[in-house]
């Protein structure tokens, strides 16, 4: 590191968020959730996380679009510029 990178650096602070009693159990069951989900996955890629995430929970205001893409970031050689 250069020594302006030196003067310029910052040292970051850590900082905890304790969370409810409840919140832990919940955060416990998803964690098995996924560890149980990853343990087992057998398939394609891509066909393992579409299984992932159509199983996982949503949230309100959550909008699903379906997309049939090879990758993510695709484009179509008549969009790109």
């Amino acid at each position: 590191m250069s020594a302006d990178g030196l003067r310029n650096h910052r040292q970051s602070k850590t900082e905890f968020v304790r969370i409810l009693t409840d919140e832990r159990e919940r955060e416990r069951a998803l964690r098995e959730r996924f560890a149980d989900f990853w343990g087992t996955a057998s398939a394609e890629p891509r066909a393992i996380y579409d299984a992932f995430i159509s199983a996982s929970p949503l949230t309100n205001d959550v909008v699903l679009e379906a997309v049939d893409e090879p990758a993510m970031g695709v484009v179509g050689s008549s969009e790109a510029g």
